[in-house]
């Protein structure tokens, strides 16, 4: 299983490497033809600011290093182009390397700071994206994630299902032993299911002590088997803590997905307390359509046979 903040670092990471391919090649090509209007248009119109653009493509899309590598080629092609339109009738030799050196710093400049903004960007977006608590997603990006599945689930038909997590006695934890102590028992709890999770699945931390793991491409039986090793893991990471600290979960499978994910994050809710106020510590699973209603499978609950299974696979 990949340890990553799910689906997000996932695609993040494939993204990452396409996008840099393509604005390097992007920055090339504009500053080829940047070059070929240079030479073009002779000394009678001033080009340089356009060598700016190639410059801001890769400083944008791959970084400040590519951005500041790019600026040494485009100040020595504009040097290169200055010496076969002008040739040598400048008063001083040393005029055009002059000018070059200071396009050069003018260059690195605008590609440092613009690289630097870039970056500055990124991580203020991770940041609103993130619990800070957990370093799980947060709600916000949940909700974003889960409509982007659904649209796909609706597009190519595939199903797709929602767990949702809520600890049992976890009041007791902060009254007993202090916040703290709850953080480092909310830390651990979303390592645990980040650890055993798939590299597709969009774990996140919904506020207070629940969570819910968004699962692409699943159906009612591998879902079932999910949430159960999500319950076994839990329970390993709450085993032995003192308080009674249990897991309830609910599960929800869609063969077409709802209109929102307010409707199936609703519906692994309810799920979820009905378990908290019957048994806890166990998983409630239900099969929908995206009308909300049952889609040709009974309610089912994790059975004595499923815990034990799950529990041996995390051993």
């Amino acid at each position: 299983m990949l340890d990553s903040c799910g689906m997000r670092e996932h695609w993040r990471t494939q993204l990452d490497r396409r996008g840099r391919v393509l604005f390097t090649l992007a920055g090339i090509a504009v500053l080829l033809f940047v070059v070929f209007i240079d030479y073009a248009t002779g000394d009678e119109v001033s080009t340089s600011i356009l060598y700016l653009v190639p410059v801001a493509i890769l400083a944008w899309g791959v970084g400040a290093g590519a951005g500041l590598a790019l600026s040494f080629f485009c100040a020595g092609s504009w040097v290169l182009v200055n010496f076969l339109v002008v040739g040598g009738t400048h008063k001083y030799a040393a005029t055009p390397y002059w000018n070059g050196f200071v396009l050069l710093l003018f260059f690195l400049a605008f590609a440092y700071v613009l690289g630097r903004l870039k970056k500055a960007l990124d991580v203020e977006k991770l940041l609103s994206e993130t619990d800070p608590l957990t370093g799980v997603n947060n709600r916000r990006y949940f909700y974003e994630a889960a409509a982007r599945e659904f649209e796909r689930s609706r597009r190519y038909g595939h199903p797709v299902s929602l767990v949702y997590l809520d600890l049992d006695n976890f009041k007791q934890v902060n009254d007993r032993h202090g916040h703290e102590e709850g953080d480092r028992l909310l830390r651990q709890v979303a390592g645990t299911i980040r650890e055993h999770e798939r590299g597709s699945d969009v774990l996140a931390r919904m506020g207070g002590d629940e969570f819910a793991v968004l699962l692409p491409e699943t159906g009612p039986e591998s879902a079932a088997a999910a949430a159960a090793k999500v319950l076994a893991n839990v329970r390993g990471a709450l085993a032995g803590h003192g308080e009674g600290v249990t897991a309830s979960v609910g599960v929800v499978t869609y063969e077409t997905p709802p209109a929102s994910v307010d409707d199936a994050v609703e519906a692994a809710d309810r799920l979820m307390y009905e378990v908290k106020k019957s048994t806890k510590d166990a998983f409630r699973q239900e099969v929908l359509s995206g009308a909300g209603e049952a889609a040709g499978r009974e309610d089912r609950e994790e059975s004595p046979h499923e815990r034990r299974k799950a529990e041996k696979t995390t051993k």
